[in-house]
């Protein structure tokens, strides 16, 4: 019996992220039992232990303990799942080496899922020899070799985004928005997902005759959910409580950073510039 093209291909992929996974694992095989940086161990893990031991009490998280830049207090990331699901492996076991191994595999996951979206997204354009050079040249980068290596939430935020890339791509706009409202919930700077979605969705509304009626209105609606989960990201961001120099950032405060951050590095505007001329060769064959 012969599955269907879709589920076979999902095996494949699956295939393809646990061999990577594997891979990665192996490469990093000397910090499996490493402790967390100084950042994530006096942020995230601090929150998390804080979680654990005070049997998930939000309520004096939230109201008595400082933010962890203000004095060293326990609270990190307020909103994010991650330091709850940390200190539920923390109750779990008392073996603080099991939770940095369990972690740490986490990590390794979610960076293999990242260059498995690469590979699945590339492929179709480049073929399967470019898709596997651009993917194995993205892997040894410093900065993508540190985030697998390290106990951060970097590596499982950017696999929701990626995966809200790949549906804005296939004007899968409402699946999007669910996909980048995970990644602000796993770290703020998620937001940014969904901001992206918004304005391509806008851009689709507004553009010229090209556009068909049917992508018009997928496009219009799109805009809605998307718009609707930056408004709720923001709400929780502000509950959150954030701190002062991020709470005087009227309206977006992670997005006004960005001029910043593409000021300290260039390379990013050029991948952005990159990203945008390929999506509209691309779209340029769907959209009429």
């Amino acid at each position: 019996m012969t599955l269907p093209s879709t589920v076979s291909g999902a095996l494949r992929w699956a295939a393809v992220w646990m061999l990577l996974t594997a891979v990665l694992a192996a490469f990093c095989r000397d910090v499996w039992e490493a402790p967390p940086y100084e950042d994530q161990g006096l942020g995230v893990f601090l929150e998390a232990e804080f979680l654990a031991e005070s049997g998930f009490d939000y309520g004096k998280l939230r109201h008595e303990e400082p933010h962890f830049n203000e004095g060293r207090g326990v609270r990190s990331y307020m909103i994010s799942l991650a330091p709850t699901l940390l200190a539920l492996l923390m109750r779990s076991t008392e073996d603080p080496r099991t939770v940095f191994f369990a972690t740490h595999w986490l990590e390794f996951a979610c960076s293999a899922a990242v260059l498995t979206l690469m590979l699945a997204a590339l492929h179709p354009l480049l073929g399967g020899w470019g898709a596997f050079l651009s993917t194995a040249a993205a892997a040894t980068l410093p900065l993508f070799v540190v985030q697998t290596e390290m106990l951060g939430l970097d590596a499982p935020t950017t696999v929701f985004l990626y995966l809200a890339g790949w549906c804005t791509w296939r004007f899968r706009f409402g699946c999007a928005a669910v996909a980048s409202t995970i990644a602000f919930l796993i770290k703020p700077t998620g937001m940014l997902g969904t901001l992206t979605t918004l304005c391509f969705a806008a851009l689709l509304v507004l553009a010229g005759p090209g556009v068909g009626p049917a992508v018009r209105r997928a496009a219009l609606q799109g805009a809605a959910w998307n718009l609707a989960a930056l408004a709720l990201q923001e709400s929780i961001f502000l509950w959150g409580d954030p701190l002062p120099e991020l709470r005087a950032d009227v309206q977006f405060p992670w997005i006004l950073r960005l001029p910043g951050a593409l000021a300290a590095y260039p390379e990013v505007g050029v991948l952005l510039v990159a990203a945008a001329v390929g999506s509209i060769d691309r779209k340029s064959t769907r959209l009429n």
